[in-house]
Parts: C-alpha cells; structure tokens; sequence
C-alpha cells in the first residue's frame, strides 16, 4: 500500500478546513463512509521520518473529472512498482471513462 506524507499538514489542514464547496463536503463525507484515509499501519515499513503509513483511497469519475479522494490532504504519496503501475493502469481507465462520459 502506498506511504502518505503530510511535511505540511498544518498547513495543507487549514486550506482543506476552508474549504466549504458542496464537492469537498460530499467527497468527505463519501471518504468517512467509506472509511479512507490513514489506517496508522506501516505495513511496509516507514519510507521517511515523515511517512505517516497506509492511506486507502478511491478514484472515480464525477462531472467528467478523475478524482482521487484520500479522505484527508497529503503532502506526498509514495508507491512501490507494483502499486505505481496498478495505479497508472487505474488512472488511464478513469480517463477513458471521463472522456467517454464527455461525449
């Protein structure tokens, strides 16, 4: 899974707290139902002194848009070869849905 970082996380908190679109209210509460954000697990050890550990996230096409909600504002994200490819493949198929959905 991949590592969260957040070097920033007062700051990057504060401007999520701001904002106040209908679109942040319901992706956070779509990522509390869900249950994404940190799970507090290392499972594969700390990547930095920063790495805060797993993250679950989603990705999903919404107003022809890929979006990835990770319940919470990362400063960083950091994959293993697996997890990065998986995750390109991921992302190429939203976009083709995106696109499709333009149409």
């Amino acid at each position: 899974m991949p590592h969260h970082e957040m070097e920033t996380s007062a700051e990057i908190r504060e401007a999520f707290k701001t904002i106040a679109s209908p679109f942040a209210k319901m992706m956070q509460d779509e990522a509390n139902r869900l249950g994404h954000g940190p799970t507090g697990k290392f499972p594969e050890g700390k990547l930095t002194g920063n790495d805060e550990g797993e993250i679950r996230f989603a990705i999903a096409v919404y107003k022809r848009k890929v979006v990835l909600n990770f319940g919470v504002p990362i400063a960083s994200l950091g994959l293993g070869v697996e997890d990065a490819r998986e995750l390109a493949e991921l992302l190429l198929r939203k976009a083709d849905e995106a696109e499709a959905n333009s149409k």
